[in-house]
């Protein structure tokens, strides 16, 4: 009888302590995850433990289906987002997307969505209404650049656009591109580059990979699955040095329809680093506009910006400082960065701008600014600045 009464506390000991675990992975797994805590619904009879078991074996289905990087769909209205683009492999069309990132891993599915408009010059809005102003502000970068997952009022180039309204900014960042993309970009914008405008080229460390194509590289676009009209024609460009130059070449964006690029390792880690180097010295070459580099995301001894800085290029370190929160995202969606590293990247930039005489947010005109004196007639606007087709 003691043995019966034994194993029976035993046995119940144990299913206590099981369901109180189960109830504290489910209480807090919200939380990790950035998300409101999880609620535990016994409605329908089940305990914690039955109900983690079904998370656990929908997350186990979702993996098995694809991996982790697949419990998040991504969709546009217009579709598909991205299209085949002769001059930079792809691009996004002009027009207004409604995107809707889904959250498989929830049931029912969580749903996000943002609202991007991309002008018919190719870049993203940067105000409401066309701007036209005497000096241009032109902005490179990726999807950090871009904003995705902003709506187009969050992103920093909106931002900055509304802090100096008598200087145009035109955003020209793709989301997916690197320094390369903004090197093929300005080749052909080079003519119509003022010498008193600005050039600002967003970096990250990573982009390093990026404008060699790494396999590595091409490998997440596919797993991430890209919804791209033309998918194989759709390009990547990639920089190669020869006796020191650089030229630029380009391989299939799907590993589908690249001849085994993707089954290749990575180039070494000195030989991105030197075509980095030269994509930047290109750039600055190209025009007499002032080239600034914003520094978004990386070490403090990136081998890049202490190229930059040795050139006397100017670098603005607009990294946000996350013990003070100056970093979001959109977690469980996305990890890229939120509004609030948004308005950072703006913060950040503008202040080196203006210390450095680059931008004034005054309203009178000047030679150093760019901006014109009052009473002095706007100029035509050119709705097509910006184009590099």
């Amino acid at each position: 009888m003691k043995k019966i009464i034994f194993w029976f506390v035993l046995v119940g000991m144990t299913a206590l302590f099981a369901e109180a675990g189960a109830a504290f992975v489910l209480f807090h797994s919200g939380s990790l995850r950035s998300k409101q805590v999880y609620i535990i619904d016994y409605s329908d009879g089940s305990s914690a433990l039955v109900q983690l078991g079904k998370k656990v074996l929908r997350r186990a289905s979702l993996l098995q289906r694809g991996g982790a990087l697949h419990t998040v769909s991504v969709s546009s209205d217009p579709s598909p987002l991205y299209i085949y683009d002769e001059t930079l492999g792809y691009t996004i069309a002009p027009g207004l997307y409604r995107v809707s990132l889904t959250n498989l891993r929830e049931e029912p599915p969580d749903l996000y969505k943002f609202w991007a408009t991309v002008e018919p010059n190719g870049s993203r809005a940067t105000s409401h209404v066309p701007h036209c102003a005497e000096r241009t502000v032109w902005v490179f970068g990726d999807s950090v650049v871009w904003g995705w997952g902003n709506n187009d009022e969050q992103t920093f180039p909106w931002l900055l656009q509304a802090r100096y309204p008598h200087t145009r900014f035109i955003n020209n960042a793709q989301n997916g591109y690197g320094t390369i993309h903004a090197l093929v970009q300005l080749r052909s914008l080079a003519g119509r580059i003022d010498a008193d405008d600005l050039i600002i080229v967003g970096y990250q460390s990573y982009l390093n990979r990026r404008n060699v194509a790494s396999p590595s590289r091409l490998r997440a676009i596919d797993t991430a699955r890209w919804s791209v009209h033309d998918a194989e024609r759709a390009r990547h460009p990639y920089g190669v040095l020869e006796d020191g130059r650089l030229r630029i070449e380009f391989v299939g964006l799907s590993c589908a329809s690249n001849d085994g690029w993707c089954d290749q390792p990575d180039p070494p880690e000195d030989e991105m680093v030197a075509v980095s180097k030269a994509i930047f010295a290109e750039i600055r070459a190209l025009t007499d506009a002032t080239l600034v580099v914003a520094y978004m995301e990386g070490e403090d001894d990136d081998p890049v910006i202490a190229f930059l800085r040795e050139q006397n290029v100017p670098v603005a370190d607009a990294r946000p400082n996350a013990r003070v929160y100056q970093v979001d995202d959109f977690e469980p969606f996305d990890s890229h960065p939120g509004p609030l590293a948004q308005y950072h990247y703006h913060r950040k930039i503008a202040q080196f701008l203006e210390e450095n005489d680059y931008l004034d947010r005054s309203a009178a005109g000047s030679a150093a600014t760019g901006l014109r004196a009052a009473g002095e007639p706007r100029p035509p606007c050119d709705v097509d600045a910006g184009a590099y087709r």
